[in-house]
């Protein structure tokens, strides 16, 4: 028993004096000594200062096996994927180490070459390492066909892993008016609890009550709302590394106060209202590639307002909302998005039938709209809000998804938030959840932001261990209101700034 507090002790010694530079050492003394709590603090280490450890000396020595699997995990935090294609370039081209290329088309098959621009991929596909190289050149051909020609996919599997990987150096992106700006026009900011807001992009056209949903790649999209005081089912994307914004394929029907999140690549947008002041069950989604919008079986309940998530297993949740004949609504239903590999495509000829398609989970605790929702590690939180009874609420609740022993999922009440907000946005970003702003009572809270911490470690997060409780962050200074929030990676829109 002495000897096992000795050996902890040693560990948690060594565990806070890891450094990337010498990160090597202990990995293998830990591997070695079989201490299996020191491997994970190392193998975390590797992840979360991944930047750092490509640039020591120790990352050109890590054994091959040690490599792919740091590259195989979700949670590598890389500044942007194509760090991770140079990263595999430079330990393959580690001097004396010819045999490595053996092995290189095996860690470029772990890269999620769809978080990549075309360009990058022009560029790679003429160094002479890749091209003296036949697997490599055949496993590069595979995925440009994969990417720029959808019509080449049905019944074949992607030659890399399509799910994004969530990467650690994320910001708060807001969009909204900043002061100065001329009536119809927004900022984008980028926003820290240590500083100011930092204005990227100034002067977009505004886009008034629509929905602002971030995709892949730092392309974010303001779906409906009003232009000329008039309400449209027009789209707009804001690409957060060129700073441009550009139409693209409006939607199939015209919403207002409807829900919609990203699911992969795809924008999914359901409920709302009609131009005629109809209350909707119906769906469509958006895909970019193909810059089309598509229909999806309606809901079984028409519903404005609700919350909307998607998991990482493309299953999709409608929450609540508001419908004329209940009022609040606390139904929550759900489907598995379709593949995006062009096999499935839904007409009014073959649309599934809604029971088919959507099915039915636990209920949220209370009925209120207005509410804001984000996922993270796999379960969805859900908080605020706005009823007729009880006014502004500062509720929070989070979602255990259905599974075997669950069939519904279950809720669950959780620390309440500093502040009753409605109508606002929370995101999931750099292991926190942040509830920004809130247009429902803007005087009041309008300008606050507080986040939940979250569990600090991968072992924290096996442990069970719950979030930390909310915390009040720096206010905005340079925003009147947001309109917008999203987590977009600093390594997008970092090397493009532009002067404040």
């Amino acid at each position: 028993m002495e000897l096992t507090g000795v050996v902890d002790w040693c560990c948690q010694f060594m565990t806070e004096r890891l450094h990337p530079d010498k990160l090597l050492e202990d990995w293998e003394f830990a591997h070695h000594a079989d201490v299996p709590q020191l491997r994970l603090a190392c193998f975390e280490m590797m992840q979360t200062e991944f930047t750092q450890f490509v640039l020591s000396p120790s990352f050109p020595a890590l054994p091959f096996r040690d490599f792919l699997s740091l590259l195989e995990n979700d949670d590598l935090r890389a500044v942007d994927e194509e760090q991770v294609v140079e990263a595999i370039l430079k330990w393959t081209s580690a001097s004396g180490q010819p045999a490595r290329l053996e092995g290189l088309h095996t860690l470029l098959a772990e890269v999620r070459w769809g978080q990549t621009e075309r360009e990058f991929r022009s560029q790679l596909a003429e160094q002479s390492i890749l091209n003296s190289h036949k697997k490599c050149r055949a496993l590069l051909s595979r995925v440009e066909l994969w990417i720029s020609w959808p019509r080449s996919r049905p019944g074949r599997q992607a030659p890399f892993k399509e799910r994004p990987r969530k990467y650690a150096e994320e910001e708060l992106l807001l969009l909204g008016p900043t002061y100065g700006l001329a009536e119809g026009e927004w900022s984008a900011c980028i926003y820290s609890p240590q500083a100011e807001e930092t204005i990227v992009t100034s002067c977009m056209k505004a886009r008034p009550d629509s929905l602002i949903v971030s995709a892949e790649n730092g392309r974010i999209y303001m779906l409906g709302g009003r232009v000329n005081n008039k309400w449209t089912n027009t789209v707009r994307e804001y690409n957060v590394r060129t700073r441009r914004c550009r139409p693209v394929a409006p939607m199939l029907e015209q919403r207002r106060c409807a829900g919609a999140c990203a699911v992969g690549g795809e924008i999914f947008v359901c409920g709302g209202k009609s131009a005629t002041l109809e209350i909707l069950a119906s769906c469509e989604f958006f895909d970019p590639k193909r810059n089309v919008w598509q229909l999806l079986p309606p809901m079984l309940r028409s519903r404005y307002r609700p919350a909307v998530a998607s998991l990482p297993d493309k299953r999709l949740f409608v929450i609540g909302g508001y419908n004329i004949f209940t009022g609040p609504m606390t139904s929550v239903e759900y489907c598995t998005f379709p593949s995006n590999d062009g096999s499935t495509k839904c007409s009014p000829q073959n649309m599934p039938a809604s029971k088919d398609f959507w099915r039915n989970a636990a209920p949220v605790l209370n009925s209120y709209t207005g509410r804001a929702v984000c996922v993270s590690n796999g379960k969805i939180i859900l908080g605020g809000g706005y009823n007729g009874q009880d006014g502004f609420v500062n509720e929070v609740e989070i979602f255990m998804p259905p599974d075997s022993s669950n069939p519904q999922g279950q809720w669950t009440r959780i620390s309440d938030m500093r502040h009753k907000r409605y109508l606002y946005h929370m995101v999931a970003c750099s292991r926190s959840i942040f509830s920004v702003g809130d247009l429902g009572n803007a005087v009041e809270n309008g300008q606050t932001v507080e986040s939940l911490g979250l569990p600090l470690n991968l072992q924290q997060e096996r442990d069970g261990m719950e979030p930390r409780g909310w915390t009040d962050q720096k206010p905005l200074v340079n925003m009147r209101y947001v309109c917008g929030a999203s987590a977009i990676s600093r390594g997008i829109w970092k090397d493009r700034m532009v002067a404040h």
